[in-house]
């Protein structure tokens, strides 16, 4: 039986008047289809059609849902009676003319394009056919009672309702239905004519009165009609229940309400009889409470005295701990600093020692005594400045120099022919690098830093290669990076000389709004010039906003004040000395009447437009406490997109010198402080928080203590390039003593590290996240496509060397060829990765249109539900293939993208998303996808992900897109597809081939790449204007799946591969925020494709310890302080 769904009609169900509703349309219609053909639309059930059936010549019941229609021909089975599975708006039946009756009873609501079902019930009738429809009155069903049926769509009105039918029927007759109480009389005895009359009641708070039938409103509406010269009769139906089910079943309610109501009477009089007792305990209660209540209030008075004298002792004791505390803190720095005073002074005693021993040996030496006396002599037959002496100096110099170029010749020579692989350039690049940036014979203190690395657990030798890998790359990324040319055009900028002082104040007047809603707030020490610049720039290009203007002249000594307090409308105050920028901005605070505030130095000019999008910032973004604008050079370099704090409290601003209109510095997003130059806050937020902190004062480092502050508050500092301004930097700060300022700057870091210091090691934590592949264990679809017991293991240990000096197969180390089934083995590969800095692992995921493959390690997960290594999922959506290479060709087993299997597959997937261990960003599971170009439509895929994710209790999604393979040919904006963000997938997109040396398999078609190059190229990429997640890939190399037509990259060792990684960990710092500072490492395990950084028998731990030194290189690297 079918189960009731709150709105299709289900016979036998009891007590419910639906039943009467729908019964009486299908019998009203039974007296128009004898020996007729009938459609009847929306059969629903099919007890209707059954009972149309019973006198009709032909039925057939249409119904869109296939479960109900299999039930219909099931339970109703007659010869002339028949069901079909289809919409009503394009009905399954070929022809014209077919049927002579077509009845729509309760259809018309549950779709919205009306026409198309009239129209379809033109096509099938006869042109005399008749048409019978119901519907609800929407006034009566749902306006009035304010009630929403979920399975309507386009309810109607009567009037909207008759203007449908006539557009397609000559004539139709409308009759209106409603269950009302009834008393019927009838012949007892059957006659030839009856004559019906019919009498309307209604019931007033008195008596019963008569009122006209037309007082009737029908909630339901029904329609004969037909395009037939003959009209139609009028109609009178009734439908009369003679086991009165209804009334019944309303008086056994009320029966059972009675029954209830005299329980509840009996109840009540207990109650009342207990309350009675209790009121007279009570009594007795209250006076011994009274009695008690006088000795609390007695000993509450005690406790207060004891309280606040307890207090004054806390007090007392926190304040002498808290003095011990800074004492302690105080030697302890002291002594810190003394003790690395003194290892400073012993360690240049000694080397001076070594040095003075040194220059001993060689001046009591034969050699210095040989060299003295040549010299003695050559002065005594060529002195200095003699014809002589210049001729003997010029033939030396000569040899010099011919000897060096045979020397360089003879070494060229040399390292080409030792190259394993070799390209066009690559060599000379190393060259250059070795002849640039070390002397022929350099003296041990006079290494480059970078090559005085940790010890490494690799053969000297190859630690030794390992170094010149990652100096020579690391040289050429550097280079990189210095020669970038910038081709700008300087911004048009106000100049005002000073004798134009006058005539420039007298050329300003500033608006007068009577509500402002942004308080401009400028500190001016001295720089007239400046500040005029500045006014006249905020003068031209604020239109559109309601400001003020408020300057605050902290004790100029130029001719500032003389000027500047005769502008119209100008907020002028003066400090009568000194303050300092701190309390110079707090003043100009304290007498703003904006609701916003927006702090601004005198040595700035503003552009276009720039204030509007500051203030849209805080419209179009949630949680936002302050926004700076995109900053410029006066020569069109770009200043500041944002600023960072490193760990060491040290600042940076971002994007220093480079291009300005580069797509990454051209997006709105979160940073963690935008500098004072021009900084927009609400005015109550500021005044909140105590304006800057003046403890800080006279400055420097007051608005990263703001950003952080805010941020403690939940509020977000923002970054909007779409406002633009230009600052000259440090003008007035260039007047103070060196000493002095840095003192400043120093003292201020030290407070504010000691106070943030935890919020900052937070934000500036960069996630690194490796890719792993699940493969590495036994499943029966290998065992069919591959043989028994397949795994990519052999693949890997059959691979052999297709050129000289192709290093394959690679071997694994510490874990041996291992099963995933093994207890323990995923434990030791997370312990692994947590020694060396990995903050967790990828897993592909393998889904196909339901079932699920190669899931033993993320079920292990699950299982064991212990915090083994933190995790995300990347749906590897790509056929599998025979070729290993995701294409149509030779397909394994494919995949069925659709609506259904994308609800599916993320319902399947919510049982990892919800595990504790599961990566987040910014509370949102991170969910990547391989392949979107394989979608019909991801931007849908993805919109049913997030709404499934919702109603399911996961909340929002963080979807990233993998740029790989259609991605990564052209950038990707990872909005438009419904993303988040992208990520890199090195190396699909680069290339870089080079010449392989001697073939060794003759059947080689491979390529060969330089992965020096390609690393180089993928850090020339263009940064888009959206959030994207570099990667980098330890090596690569799928000789293993595909011998003789592998891809192959040369060079890569652990030494380049850290170079690399320092590059994009240092990108990934200043370019992305918080928690959205992650890079990806491709791959932890890939093997079949030499990409892997779990140990192998040629590097050991090289590539994972090149990771940990990556990582340590960002952390230790100390930045100049700006001023």
């Amino acid at each position: 039986m079918l189960e009731w769904t709150g709105e299709r009609y289900v016979p036998g169900m009891e007590g419910a008047e639906i039943g009467y509703e729908h019964l009486h349309r299908y019998a009203f219609a039974t007296q128009f289809v004898r020996n007729k053909r009938v459609l009847d639309l929306a059969s629903g059930e099919g007890y209707g059609s059954h009972l149309l059936a019973k006198t009709a010549k032909q039925v057939v019941g249409i119904d869109i849902d296939e479960q109900t229609v299999r039930h219909a021909r099931n339970k109703y089975i007659r010869p002339n009676l028949d069901f079909k599975a289809g919409s009503i708006l394009d009905v399954p039946i070929e022809g014209n003319g077919a049927f002579d009756v077509i009845v729509c009873f309760e259809a018309l609501e549950h779709v919205d394009d009306h026409h198309k079902l009239l129209s379809e019930a033109k096509r099938l009738l006869t042109p005399n056919g008749l048409f019978l429809v119901s519907t609800p009155n929407k006034m009566l069903y749902t306006d009035e009672p304010q009630f929403n049926n979920p399975f309507h769509i386009h309810e109607l009105y009567f009037d909207e309702f008759k203007a449908l039918l006539e557009n397609y029927f000559r004539q139709v007759k409308f009759l209106g239905q409603r269950i009302h109480c009834t008393s019927n009389m009838w012949p007892i005895f059957p006659e030839k004519e009856t004559h019906p009359s019919e009498f309307v009641v209604e019931r007033t708070p008195k008596e019963f009165t008569f009122v006209p039938p037309e007082k009737r409103a029908a909630i339901y509406f029904i329609a004969v009609a037909s395009n037939a010269a003959k009209p139609i009769d009028g109609h009178l139906s009734f439908l009369v229940d003679i086991s009165n089910d209804l009334i019944r079943a309303r008086e056994r309610a009320i029966a059972g309400a009675e029954a209830q109501r005299d329980n509840l009477k009996a109840t009540l009089s207990a109650l009342e009889r207990q309350l009675s007792a209790l009121e007279g305990q009570n009594a007795n209660f209250q006076a011994t409470t009274q009695a008690q209540q006088r000795l609390i209030v007695q000993k509450q008075e005690q406790v207060l005295k004891l309280n606040e004298l307890l207090k004054q002792k806390e007090q007392r004791l926190s304040d002498l701990s808290q003095e011990l505390e800074k004492t302690r803190n105080h030697y302890a720095r002291d002594v810190a600093w003394l003790q690395s005073v003194v290892a400073d002074k012993e360690n240049r005693i000694a080397g001076l020692s070594t040095q003075a021993a040194a220059l001993n040996a060689i001046y009591v030496s034969h050699a210095w005594k040989a060299v003295t006396f040549y010299y003695r002599l050559r002065d005594k037959l060529l002195p200095e400045g003699t014809f002589r002496r210049n001729v003997v100096k010029g033939i030396f110099r000569s040899a010099v120099a011919f000897r060096s170029a045979l020397k360089s010749r003879k070494a060229l020579s040399a390292s080409t022919a030792s190259t394993p692989a070799n390209s066009d350039q690559p060599a000379a690049h190393e060259a250059q690098a070795e002849n640039t940036n070390q002397p022929e014979e350099p003296a041990p203190e006079d290494q480059p830093q970078q090559a005085r690395k940790r010890p490494s657990a690799k053969p000297n030798g190859l630690m030794h290669e390992d170094e010149n890998h990652y100096q020579a790359l690391s040289d050429r990324i550097s280079a990189l990076r210095k020669a970038r040319r910038l081709q700008l055009t300087p911004p048009a900028l106000n100049s005002v000389s000073e004798t134009e002082f006058e005539s420039s104040a007298q050329s300003l007047n500033f608006q007068v709004h009577s509500e402002i809603q942004v308080s401009i707030i400028i500190p001016v020490l001295n720089n007239l010039k400046f500040t005029l610049e500045c006014l006249i720039s905020v003068m031209r290009h604020s239109s559109g906003v309601p400001y003020e203007v408020i300057v605050v002249d902290d004790a100029s000594m130029d001719r500032t004040e003389e000027i500047l307090s005769c502008i119209p409308n100008l907020v002028y105050v003066r400090n009568q000395k000194n303050l300092g920028f701190v309390r110079a901005c707090n003043r100009g605070a304290d007498i703003a009447k904006g609701r916003y505030l927006l702090f601004l130095n005198n040595d700035t000019q503003v552009t276009g437009n720039w204030l509007a999008p500051l203030l849209d910032t805080f419209n179009k973004y949630e949680h936002v406490g302050a926004v700076g604008p995109k900053i410029l050079f006066p020569d069109g370099r770009l200043q500041e997109a944002g600023a960072l704090v490193n760990r060491d409290g040290t600042s940076r601003l971002i994007g220093l010198s480079d291009d300005p209109d580069l797509p990454r510095y051209n997006y709105v997003r979160e940073v963690m402080y935008c500098s004072g130059a021009c900084l927009l806050v609400e005015a109550t937020t500021f005044r909140e928080l105590g304006g800057f902190d003046e403890a800080l004062a006279p400055g420097y480092c007051e608005d990263w203590d703001l950003a952080f502050r805010l941020r403690e508050r939940g509020l977000r500092v923002m970054y909007n390039p779409k406002s633009v301004i230009v600052h000259h930097l440090s003008v007035t700060s260039d007047g103070v003593a060196r000493d002095f300022k840095i003192s400043c700057v120093v003292r201020n870091q030290q407070k504010l590290s000691e106070r943030w210091q935890g919020a900052i090691d937070r934000l500036n934590e960069i996630r690194l996240i490796a890719f792993y592949l699940p493969q590495f264990h036994p499943i029966p679809e290998n065992d069919r496509w591959w043989g028994k017991g397949f795994t990519d293991w052999i693949n890997v240990a059959k691979a052999v060397p297709n050129y000289a000096g192709h290093y394959q197969p690679h071997i694994p180390a510490d874990l041996g060829f291992y099963d995933l089934r093994v207890e323990g083995v995923m434990d030791e590969q997370a312990e692994l990765a947590q020694r060396y800095g990995l903050y967790g692992f990828c897993y592909f995921y393998y889904w196909f249109a339901g079932k699920r493959l190669l899931d033993l390690p993320l079920e292990t997960v699950l299982q064991k539900n212990k915090s083994n290594h933190r995790f995300c999922l990347a749906w590897a959506n790509e056929n599998w293939t025979r070729t290993w290479d995701g294409a149509e060709h030779e397909v394994l087993i494919g995949q069925q993208h659709s609506d259904d299997d994308d609800r599916a597959v993320i319902l399947d997937m919510m049982r990892y998303l919800r595990h504790r261990d599961y990566i987040h960003v910014n509370g949102k599971p991170v969910l990547m996808v391989y392949r979107t170009h394989l979608f019909p439509n991801i931007q849908r895929t993805t919109e049913i992900w997030r709404e499934e994710c919702r109603r399911q209790g996961i909340g929002e999604l963080y979807l990233a897109l993998i740029e790989s393979f259609e991605n990564a040919q052209k950038p990707v904006d990872p909005a438009a597809f419904g993303f988040d963000a992208s990520v890199e997938f090195p190396p699909h997109g680069v290339i870089s081939p080079i010449n392989a040396p001697a073939i060794l398999n003759p059947d080689f078609q491979g390529v060969v790449h330089d992965y020096r190059e390609v690393a180089l190229k993928y850090l020339q990429f263009t940064a888009p204007a959206c959030v994207r997640f570099r990667s980098v890939m330890p090596s690569w190399d799928n000789t293993p799946r595909r011998q003789n037509h592998s891809n192959v990259f040369e060079y890569a060792r652990p030494g380049a591969y850290q170079a690399w990684l320092e590059a994009v960990l240092e990108e990934t710092h200043e370019q992305n925020f918080g928690e959205e500072r992650i890079v990806f490492i491709n791959a932890w395990n890939e093997w079949g494709e030499g990409n892997h950084l779990e140990p192998d028998k040629r590097y050991g731990h090289g590539f994972l310890e090149a990771t940990r030194n990556a990582r340590d290189a960002w952390l230790l690297k100390r930045e100049q302080v700006l001023s």
